[in-house]
């Protein structure tokens, strides 16, 4: 790296952990008023809040580090073109282009870095402060996360149908078990109103028994032991939030709700969104290069801060109406998570080409 390369890459790493911090204090502080007397309302120990906003910046920063990167680019030039610094430099030979590399090559890293935080870091974090979050005196953790109304769940040559699930006790409510055939006709059906998991088998108590091949045979039974291969963890659907998940486990979540027959649409849009929006903090500065020119010559950084608010404000916003479709089916998930990065993409690239060099 040249010298010019290295002062570049200073001025932008300085101004990005200044504007780093500046947004993690509004945040925390804007979170904290809210936050801290919902929870303490709760009757949540004062250290557990304090873990809450600890355990909360990881998904803070994430969520700062495209505007961050955004408003340093605009900063970068800003500052440089009111110092007449960038017209030495490029009396010197060298065009914007060449200029804004250092910047681009730092934002690819900030990209590449954020993807992995919110892959290694993020999920346990999040997982920490929204069990935190979640704590009600008196409720278990499980009765707080897990699903327990109306399961399906389909395995191999079996359905069951669960209206409840009660995860304290283990035991199963107003449950039906649909036995298979290779042919995927239904050959027996079996209705109980509980089930609880003995060492290796269901026992089901009061209930009936429907066999219909070759002819339609009912008998009721009282105790009923009925061996599977599913369990009580089977069962347990929990409904986290995609920040809570490496992409891996959001995958697996996934691919159970597909087996019990259960909607996963939103999710897949969640697993998608997972690489775009780091992505974004590599699109920010090819918005921003052009802009930091532009309010260097007319009305300098206040304007800036001003663009770089008004830049991102529109990207989360065309993001969370994206997004929103993609949940509801209206959009494919590919598009509905990276439908705004390639607008921004599209509008950043047409802006960086026609910058005056």
């Amino acid at each position: 790296m040249n010298l010019l390369y290295r002062y570049i890459s200073m001025h932008f790493l300085k101004l990005f952990f200044i504007c780093i911090i500046s947004f993690l204090f509004v945040y925390l502080s804007i979170d904290s008023m809210s936050k801290f007397w919902k929870l303490s309302s709760r009757e949540v120990p004062l250290i557990d809040i304090g873990k809450y906003f600890l355990f909360k910046i990881p998904l803070i920063l994430t969520q700062i580090t495209p505007m961050a990167t955004l408003l340093a680019t605009l900063l970068t030039l800003s500052l440089l073109s009111q110092s007449s610094e960038l017209v030495a430099m490029k009396a010197g030979g060298n065009s914007i282009y060449r200029l804004s590399m250092p910047i681009l090559i730092i934002s690819l890293g900030i990209g590449l870095f954020s993807l992995a935080t919110n892959e290694y870091m993020v999920p346990y974090t999040t997982k920490r402060y929204k069990e935190i979050e979640r704590f009600r005196p008196g409720v278990s953790a499980e009765d707080r996360l897990f699903k327990k109304n109306n399961i399906w769940y389909f395995g191999k040559e079996v359905i069951y149908k669960i209206q409840h699930i009660n995860v304290k006790k283990e035991v199963l409510h107003n449950i039906t078990i649909f036995i298979l055939d290779r042919n995927y006709r239904v050959t027996t059906r079996i209705d109980a109103k509980k089930a609880s998991w003995e060492v290796d088998h269901w026992q089901l108590r009061d209930g009936t028994t429907r066999h219909f091949l070759p002819n339609l045979k009912i008998s009721y039974f009282d105790h009923y032991d009925f061996i599977g291969e599913e369990t009580l963890d089977t069962f347990k659907v929990a409904e986290p939030e995609p920040e809570e998940m490496t992409f891996g486990e959001l995958n697996r979540h996934i691919e159970k709700l597909k087996r019990m027959g259960l909607d996963y649409q939103r999710y897949v849009v969640d697993l998608v969104a997972k690489i775009a929006f780091p992505l974004v903090n590599i699109i920010f500065p090819l918005i921003g290069i052009p802009f930091g020119l532009k309010t260097a010559r007319s009305s300098g950084i206040a304007s800036g801060v001003g663009i770089s608010i008004i830049i991102g404000f529109l990207y989360w916003v065309t993001m969370a109406f994206n997004i929103s479709l993609g949940h509801v089916g209206v959009l494919p998930p590919f598009l509905a998570a990276f439908g705004s990065n390639i607008i921004f993409g599209l509008v950043g690239l047409i802006a960086f080409i026609g910058a005056r060099t």
